[in-house]
């Protein structure tokens, strides 16, 4: 039997065992998710202040955000065209097999490295640093219940952050293994409604104070920290400027905030790696209003708190305590973060208020870590059934619909392998440039939707995006043009203006040498398949099964 399916195709087999169970709101609110409000308002209105002093975030947000509907619109044309498990993979290794080996090798080093095991590790340390330890502070603090602020320090210490790691990731992936349905129709939705009050509950907090109140409450909360200055709040806007920080508005600054910006709301299209799951996945009308929607929703509310916020502690503040805690941290002694979760906490001393802000950014982050191995998973599957990656990722249980294989091991090579390089060892500035990688990915499929309907004619004349043109130039070919210049300006500030790019040199290595990984064992089993009669040149000439 095994033989004979051999014949029948070059492929793993002759379907996936997946079943397209997915809904279009669940897919939007997937790609909602993916971006995660909550932790996309906590990076950029704190990390991003100090890492671009003088930008203006609501500039960089509007603006980004408009350059995003194209490429939200291009990956709803490559997508519906090709709408299979692993879509991002799919598109790129179909549309640029003149240069798979960047192509494949790419998306071995950033999807399946990066996004699917090094995250493993990253996301859990999100998890205790944004999410569980300022719930657990904060009620300790609320409560006078030193064991709480034990627990809070101890999720700092390397066993600590370890044990948090592998929790988070084997939470993740059980609850991704047990099947898509319940993961969206139940999990996810719950988890977004947590994450909503929590959204609502900071606008509430931030709406019904004003900046003398933060002053006073953030003073008296900071007082334990800060006990030789009693005016915390000026204290620490006067040591940043010790340092040089200027607020001035910049437009180069404000160029750098886009390049950080972009690593917080570019994931809308999210659920492309799981259309071979989704219903109706060609229908490029629903899926490009699902991307769009995905896009504007959070950012609509970003912009609506991080009005709040800077109109509530000053810009001056936000860029100095982030200015502080990440790039000075010798100078920063509160245990937490400066998150916007921090600023909603000092404002309340009530319990459940407090459990709202702090569990609602742990329910956002949560499930940022699920998200990825949801996706990432159904593209190692997509790479085993080309025959690039060991058969046994491809497998998929029967009874649960779910690439089991592929999510194990996320979690021994990414919770287990980078969780303990991260926590015992601090390494995590080492994968500090996730966001270069980020761009070579997304310049990738920019030049494969400019070349789309040049590439693969006959997949692109059958594909509803053909009908989509602007005079007679196929509007996906305009969609990549704007999402590869993009990033090549977000490349440009990454490598060239100082203070953009990577300070740790680890970073920049890591970054290439996992790209180097992914090219030299695309060439390995290239020459291994072709020994088995196998040729990839053939295999991408066409799509997948579903």
């Amino acid at each position: 039997m095994c033989e004979i399916m051999k014949a029948k195709t070059p492929f793993l087999r002759e379907a996936t065992g997946l079943v397209r169970e997915v809904k279009a709101v669940d897919a939007w609110i997937f790609g909602v998710m993916s971006i995660s409000l909550g932790t996309g308002i906590a990076f950029t209105y704190t990390l991003g202040p100090a890492l671009f002093p003088g930008g203006s975030i609501t500039l960089a947000i509007a603006i980004f955000s408009v350059i995003l509907v194209f490429k939200d619109l291009l990956y709803s044309q490559l997508g519906t065209a090709m709408p299979r498990s692993g879509g991002e993979y799919v598109f790129q290794a179909r549309i640029l097999d003149f240069m798979a080996p960047w192509a494949v090798g790419n998306q071995i080093s950033y999807n399946v490295i990066w996004q699917g095991c090094i995250y493993q590790a990253l996301n859990g340390v999100m998890i205790a640093t944004i999410g569980l330890a300022p719930l657990v502070l904060f009620m300790g603090y609320s409560t006078s219940n030193q064991g709480l602020l034990n627990f809070a320090a101890w999720s700092n210490t390397p066993i600590g952050l370890f044990i948090i790691i592998l929790a988070s990731s084997a939470l993740s992936i059980g609850i991704v293994a047990i099947g898509i349905k319940f993961y969206m129709e139940k999990f996810q939705r719950v988890l977004f409604v947590i994450g909503m009050a929590e959204a609502f509950a900071v606008m509430y907090l931030f709406g019904t104070n004003d900046r003398a109140s933060f002053i006073s409450k953030f003073n008296s909360f900071a007082a334990p920290y800060y006990p030789n200055n009693p005016d915390a709040y000026h204290y620490i806007i006067q040591t940043a400027q010790s340092y040089g920080i200027n607020t001035q508005f910049s437009w180069i600054s404000t160029l750098g905030l886009m390049a950080f910006v972009s690593f917080a709301l570019i994931w809308s299209h999210g659920i492309v790696h799981n259309f071979g799951e989704t219903k109706k996945a060609n229908d490029l009308k629903l899926y490009s209003w699902v991307f769009i929607a995905g896009t504007l929703f959070p950012a609509f509310f970003m912009l609506v708190i991080g009005w709040q916020i800077v109109n509530l502690a000053g810009l001056d503040f936000l860029t100095s305590i982030g200015y502080l805690a990440f790039i000075q941290p010798s100078t920063y002694t509160i245990p937490i973060p400066p998150f916007h979760t921090l600023i909603a906490s000092v404002l309340t001393n009530n319990i459940w208020m407090l459990i709202l802000v702090n569990g609602g950014l742990l329910a956002w982050a949560l499930q940022w870590s699920t998200n990825n191995s949801l996706g990432y998973s159904r593209l190692v599957l997509a790479l085993s059934f080309d025959r690039i990656l060991p058969a046994k990722l491809g497998d998929v249980n029967e009874r649960l619909h779910s690439p089991v294989n592929a999510l194990l091991m996320f979690f021994v090579v990414g919770a287990v392998g980078f969780g303990a390089l991260v926590a015992f060892l601090g390494l995590s500035a080492a994968f500090s440039a996730a966001v270069l990688a980020q761009i070579f990915n997304f310049l990738t499929s920019g030049l494969a939707g400019m070349l789309f309907p040049y590439r693969k004619k006959e997949i692109f004349q059958a594909s509803p995006a053909s009908r989509w043109k602007i005079g007679k130039l196929p509007f996906v070919v305009i969609c990549g043009l704007i999402t590869f210049v993009s990033q090549l300006v977000l490349l440009y500030t990454f490598v060239a203006i100082p203070g953009v790019g990577v300070s740790d040199p680890r970073a920049l290595g890591v970054v290439f040498g996992v790209i180097a990984f992914g090219i030299i064992y695309y060439y390995a089993m290239k020459y291994y398949r072709k020994g088995q009669g196998i040729d990839f040149h053939d295999l991408f000439g066409s799509l997948p099964p579903e």
